[in-house]
């Protein structure tokens, strides 16, 4: 049985498929050291056979660090659009003690193959969310749940209100200086506009497919519009959705929808509790997926608290193995820790780079 529990504020590493965002489930195997004593001579421990099942962590608990090889229990996809949260019948889970009880095997059978991911187990929906803060940064690819905090003003960035009809958020955005209301759905690949807005502008793009649950796939053209949210001034793609679907959302009187898409230029705090959004915009280009630029990128971006959470160790590669530039970058992080979980990790890390020996390998 696929366990995922997240007990209290915690760091999750996501991937981006196909512009989704999938938060990597693991089933943990743990073998313990006593605190520090991780040496050199530890270094078997890394070594595995090159296989996408396996994921490596180090965790401290109870004066102990605990080296995790843990086999890979699939993907929960995270979809503020979707009023309800579920999962497969073989898999338990709980974000901040709030479990999903509703199983949907066939719906998630159905989504995974749409996304072309082999193994999604879980859904999370605004129902869990609603008295929860999420944080996504697309830098460093993680998304870190917590209690409703009330101190926005820790994050940097443009706030505006969100609404919630029908039990998903909503967020308010202009064109051409008139106001309209969309849904902020994350489990939307494309986002979508009125096909009254796009009448007299030429599609950037014909024929860009998508699908919806239930529906199945369906091709839409995307239109480039440039839209204001509070002071941001934002580039999107827009597609007009197919007749049952603008049927449908258009009982709520809402005509559009904000999806990921928005998560290329934005990190973005959402706290349904406490009624807003926060954007900061992403002032860095972000570089190709698995190259050393977008690996360093990862490494910068993530804080040195969550860094025993993160997938860096299982995604260096061997061509990454006697670069100077991440080398310095590990051991310029390194010298910033004295100790503590993120401190071996780090060790570990660095061990990698400098003896081309890898987790993978």
């Amino acid at each position: 049985m696929s366990k995922f529990k997240i007990s209290y504020a915690q760091c999750m590493p996501f991937r981006r498929i196909d512009e989704h965002l999938l938060i990597r489930t693991i089933n943990r195997r743990y073998i313990s050291r006593p605190a520090g004593k991780f040496r050199r001579t530890d270094e078997h421990l890394l070594i595995q056979r090159r296989d996408t099942d396996f994921v490596l962590f180090i965790e401290e608990a109870n004066s102990a660090y605990r080296l995790i090889m843990g086999r890979d229990a699939g993907f929960v996809l995270l979809d503020t659009g979707s009023p309800k949260s579920f999962k497969r019948s073989d898999a338990e889970i709980s974000i901040l003690m709030d479990k999903i009880s509703d199983n949907n095997d066939g719906l998630l059978e159905e989504i995974s193959s749409h996304i072309g991911c082999r193994k999604i187990i879980g859904l999370i929906g605004s129902d869990i969310l609603k008295d929860k803060d999420v944080s996504i940064d697309p830098l460093s690819e993680t998304i870190i749940f917590s209690p409703p905090t009330g101190n926005e003003a820790h994050y940097k960035g443009v706030k505006t209100g969100i609404g919630m009809i029908m039990g998903i958020p909503t967020i308010e955005f202009e064109i051409d200086g008139k106001k309209h209301t969309a849904f902020i759905d994350t489990g939307a690949r494309l986002s979508y506009i009125s096909h009254e807005l796009t009448e007299n502008i030429k599609p950037a793009q014909k024929g860009v497919k998508d699908f919806y649950p239930l529906l199945g796939r369906f091709d839409t053209d995307v239109y480039s519009l440039e839209i204001s949210i509070g002071s941001e001034r934002i580039a999107m793609n827009f597609g007009t959705l197919p007749p049952p679907l603008q049927a449908a959302i258009g009982i709520t009187g809402i005509n559009s929808i904000i999806g990921s898409e928005i998560l290329k230029t934005f990190a973005m705090h959402i706290s349904i509790a406490g009624g807003f959004i926060i954007l900061a915009r992403i002032e860095q280009p972000i570089p190709p997926e698995y190259s050393k630029e977008r690996w360093l990128q990862r490494f910068k971006a993530t804080p040195s608290m969550y860094l025993t959470d993160s997938l860096l160790m299982y995604d260096f590669k061997h061509s990454f193995a006697g670069d100077k530039d991440i080398i310095a970058e590990i051991k310029k992080r390194s010298a910033m820790l004295s100790e503590g979980a993120a401190h071996t990790y780090l060790k570990y890390l660095l061990v990698m780079a400098e003896t081309r020996k890898g987790a993978w390998w």
